[in-house]
């Protein structure tokens, strides 16, 4: 099910504004018992990152419209994992991202943030059984900078439970963070057309 109105290729402020609103509509169309659609997109475009990171944290189908023989191949193995038998297969988390900010509008100082999570447990239950991740999307035209607190990335509560933290796009790892302070904060600094996947393991500090 189409999750948003289309984006227009050539119209610069319709990505950021698709991307933004596919975030709240996710709230309501997760309860639906339907796969949210954020629609297909180009990986050769100025906003090709952007879409594919959009689509990996929401978690619905990734669906790809380039022109023959004009793919970004480095865009695309960043949204796929290899099987053994050398096929290809879409990485997508088992709970459909959605926003963790309700009441903000499209042109507010702040990131859109899309919470989802990916479920390991076979059975078991605890925050252990999982991981969390956050897509964060800079809606501004230029670079702009948060202190979030950690607990907003965990999108749940996790009392005396330490975790590190990786961004996607520089690959650095925090840790240790404790999810049960306040007071623990992420810096985030995205430029225009910035994004990031932040990805949330729980673990203990030795």
């Amino acid at each position: 099910m189409r999750n948003s109105q289309d984006f227009f290729p050539e119209v610069e402020s319709s990505h950021l504004w698709h991307v933004f609103w596919n975030a709240p509509n996710a709230i309501f169309t997760r309860h639906l018992n339907i796969i949210a659609d954020l629609d297909m997109f180009q990986t050769t475009h100025d906003y090709s990152g952007f879409h594919a990171a959009a689509r990996c944290a929401f978690g619905g189908p990734i669906c790809i419209a380039d022109y023959p023989r004009e793919h970004n191949l480095t865009l695309i193995k960043q949204l796929v994992a290899s099987k053994p038998d050398g096929s290809s297969v879409s990485l997508r988390p088992s709970v459909m991202g959605r926003s963790v900010q309700s009441y903000t509008t499209h042109r507010e100082e702040r990131f859109c943030k899309l919470a989802t999570f990916h479920d390991i447990s076979f059975g078991e239950h605890g925050p252990w059984t999982g991981t969390a991740i956050m897509g964060v999307f800079n809606m501004r035209t230029k670079t702009y900078v948060e202190f979030r607190p950690l607990i907003e990335c965990i999108n749940f509560k996790a009392n005396c439970t330490e975790y590190a933290l990786r961004s996607h796009v520089t690959g650095n790892i925090i840790v240790p963070l404790s999810g049960a302070s306040t007071r623990s904060k992420v810096k985030l600094e995205l430029g225009h057309r910035g994004c990031d996947i932040l990805t949330l393991l729980w673990g203990t500090h030795a």
